[in-house]
């Protein structure tokens, strides 16, 4: 994918990251299968994606990283345990770029969902 983006647009110095999937279902009914897949989705396909440019951007000297991620880091989702756990684990991992990343301290950004309590008592998504 890495390689047909370069060869298509040219040099890579923006990645936007935002996949995520999840498989409803009670904590006590996880399988190993259901687990696994969650995690690679959302939390290894981030990562290697973001190691797949990494290197050239900091040979650039340039680029920017932006990932998506979900309130469910924030707090736990009723069924979705892999899910929040994956995402709260993403988050952790885009936090240490936060400051930069390598020696030329290419940015990444997380950015996340938070909801916010509306006077009549609903909730708004921003």
């Amino acid at each position: 994918m890495v390689e047909q983006a370069r060869a298509h647009y040219g040099p890579i110095d923006m990645l936007v990251t935002a996949a995520g999937l999840s498989i409803p279902g009670s904590a006590d009914a996880m399988s190993w299968e259901r687990w696994k897949t969650t995690l690679n989705v959302n939390l290894d396909g981030t990562f290697n994606i973001i190691y797949a440019v990494i290197e050239e951007m900091q040979r650039q000297k340039f680029g920017r990283i932006v990932t998506f991620s979900s309130i469910a880091a924030l707090r736990a989702r009723e069924n979705q345990i892999a899910y929040s756990v994956a995402k709260a684990r993403r988050n952790c991992h885009d936090a240490m770029y936060g400051g930069g990343v390598g020696p030329t301290g290419n940015p990444c950004e997380l950015c996340l969902p938070r909801t916010y309590r509306n006077r009549d008592g609903s909730h708004t998504l921003t």
